[in-house]
């Protein structure tokens, strides 16, 4: 098109939509300038297969809105090798460029104490394992919880059907046909981007989305040279679907290219153009640093973030943050103009942290408690997965609920979870607790501190508050008519997954039964002695369980 012709064209659409905003207005200028500037040197070409898939992906649009149009902003390949990489070492390139999304082949023989497992993905390489337990947990979500199997994901998740009258085996859900695993996980996947999809601040849910598909098409190999070369090539052979229906489809297209050595990558900058390098950016505590850790390969948490929890929405269709550099609840107002964003609200899987047993961090309850009994497990060096079979397992008591309530008043001032507070805070504190029928500061003050110290101290403060709550009195008081069987434990079973495979790790590759009994274990030793086990992980969901598995222990790392 000859430049006076597109400038008309331009004018022309301008003319017929809503008046754009001063920002909008900017972008469009600059639009047009560059492109009556001479071209750049191009990236490689899109074929024609790639305007047929986008053709294809187009016919399941929505209706067009009148919404004013919104010029998308094209990153180029070197800015998109900056956020990813940074100064990164070729041998960390390499690992990611190494690193299908594709299941593990079965075993000849299962290790001591595991589970066959049918859905289950293969890592080779350390490094890109964040992307691949978010995979993971998206297809388990799918294979395990799923009603529809073409739809976005729908929260809350209903309860699972009543078992028949004859129940299959434990473990046969975790044994499902090919096609049936490989559905579930496009399904997932598909789930992530358009969890993860640009859209306006205001409207319905999926109004205006859209979500980026950066997957090789079969007749592209992937270039020599590097990660950069193969960025340029993604960019290049993008297409974009406005429809839960159209990312499923593209997946599907180019699923060759999810099972290639570059899949895991393709995929995670999926769901980076999905969501908008700029929007990303900006969302993030410090956007200097690269979204892979230059020295050992692994995916930064916001990274994770944006994978796990996609878009999450608050009332009134306002955008929470998704690139959220961190674990907790909310945001944290550290003065000064400074907020730290959390997780806005209950994502569909969670996520648990060896750092919180550690004492280094706190999860907040959101990833504790998702919509599905899924949770991506972090290690210091690692992603693992961590989920049950039913939905039960996330039963929580009432004076568990009334716990977390004060716990989450509490950790408002105890932001690095040390366990206590300063005495300052208690009016504040108790202004939080409405619902609590609570004596006057002068009365309460001596009963959470004593000794006059000025720090009000968390165990102290859970034993005398959680039975000034008129729902805790009468829980507590049917537990006590009831007698002993109301302290009967609860026990369920979790499983655990490690994908990681390869030299040095061929043994950590394996399904592990883990066997959790609720109750009397608070404050008792970890299983194993260490801080860093699977158990030490689940105790901090569940705080007072003890934790038992056959063979020996699942590797986290």
């Amino acid at each position: 098109m000859a430049d006076d012709e597109l400038q008309q064209a331009l004018a022309l659409s301008l003319q017929q939509a809503p008046s754009p905003s001063a920002d909008e207005a900017r972008q469009l200028a600059e639009a047009i300038a560059r492109s009556l500037d001479p071209a750049p040197p191009s990236p490689p070409s899109a074929s024609s297969a790639d305007a047929d898939l986008q053709a294809a992906i187009d016919l399941s649009l929505t209706a067009h809105t009148s919404l004013p149009p919104v010029l998308p902003a094209v990153p180029s390949a070197a800015t998109l090798h900056q956020l990813l990489f940074g100064d990164a070492s070729p041998l960390v390139e390499a690992q990611w460029l190494h690193q299908g999304i594709c299941f593990a082949p079965p075993p000849a023989a299962l290790p001591e104490g595991a589970l066959p497992f049918a859905a289950a993905l293969a890592q080779e390489h350390g490094g890109p394992c964040a992307v691949l337990a978010s995979a993971q947990a998206f297809l388990l979500r799918r294979l395990l919880f799923d009603p529809d199997p073409h739809t976005p994901r729908q929260l809350p998740l209903p309860p699972p059907p009543s078992p028949p009258a004859t129940p299959p085996p434990a473990h046969a859900s975790l044994l499902p046909s090919a096609e049936a695993a490989a559905d579930a996980l496009l399904r997932g996947l598909a789930d992530i981007l358009w969890a993860a999809a640009t859209t306006r601040d205001s409207g319905p849910p999926n109004d205006a989305s859209t979500a980026t598909i950066a997957l090789l098409p079969p007749e592209a190999p992937p270039p020599d040279g590097g990660a950069a070369p193969l960025l340029a090539a993604l960019l290049a052979h993008a297409v974009e679907a406005h429809s839960w229906r159209g990312v499923y489809d593209a997946l599907g297209a180019r699923v060759a290219s999810l099972h290639a050595p570059v899949g895991a990558l393709s995929f995670l900058t999926s769901a980076l153009l999905s969501r908008g390098l700029g929007p990303f950016t900006a969302e993030r505590d410090d956007a200097s640093r690269p979204l892979i850790d230059p020295q050992f390969g692994h995916c930064s948490q916001e990274g994770l973030n944006l994978l796990l929890t996609g878009q999450e929405r608050r009332p009134r269709h306002t955008l929470a943050r998704r690139a959220t550099s961190n674990v907790f609840d909310g945001e944290r107002d550290l003065g000064g103009g400074l907020v730290l964003r959390g997780v806005a609200s209950r994502p569909a899987v969670g996520l648990l942290s060896v750092l919180e047993a550690l004492r280094y961090l706190q999860v907040g309850n959101f990833f504790k408690q998702p919509h599905a009994p899924i949770w991506v497990v972090a290690s210091e060096t690692h992603y693992s997965v961590l989920f049950g079979l039913s939905t039960s397992v996330q039963a929580i008591d009432p004076l568990s609920t009334i716990e977390r309530q004060l716990e989450e008043v509490f950790s408002q001032y105890d932001q690095e979870g040390n366990g206590f507070i300063s005495a300052e805070h208690l009016p504040t504190v108790m202004g939080a607790l409405p619902q609590w029928h609570l004596p006057s500061v002068e009365e309460l003050r001596p009963l959470l501190d004593p000794d006059g110290t000025s720090m009000l101290i968390w165990d102290r403060f859970l034993r005398e508050l959680l039975p000034l709550h008129p729902e805790a009195a009468a829980a507590l008081a049917a537990q006590q008519q009831a007698g002993a069987a109301a302290d009967e434990p609860r026990s369920f079973e979790l499983l655990h997954y490690n994908g990681l495979s390869g030299a040095g790790h061929a043994h950590k590759r394996a399904l592990r039964a883990v066997a959790v009994r609720c109750g009397g274990a608070r404050g008792q030793p970890v299983a194993g002695g260490s801080n860093e086990s699977l158990a030490a992980v689940i105790q901090t969901r569940w705080k007072d369980a003890s934790v038992s598995w056959e063979g020996p222990p699942p590797s986290i790392n």
